[in-house]
């Protein structure tokens, strides 16, 4: 499924439950990040919570002007 991203401008959007090793180890999850901006890169800070709400992972990235970023949450490392 998709989701429509922030508005330009706006610092924070919010996903919905992303699955990682889910129903067994069987069911994960990929997001895919898209800068529109025909010019400006993109700075983020993503923040992954477990299922209690804790903080458990952060992660830096940038997206170039026209450019996707792409996570298969199994692979990432982050941060704690």
């Amino acid at each position: 499924m998709s989701h429509d991203g922030a508005a330009s401008g706006n610092l924070q959007a919010y996903l919905p439950m992303l699955f990682r090793d889910a129903f067994g180890g069987s069911y994960d999850a990929t997001i895919t990040l898209l800068n529109v901006d025909s010019i400006n890169t993109a700075h983020l800070t993503l923040k992954f919570f477990d299922t209690a709400g804790n903080l458990s992972c952060t992660k830096t990235a940038t997206i170039p002007a026209q450019g996707t970023l792409e996570y298969f949450l199994p692979s990432i490392t982050c941060d704690p």
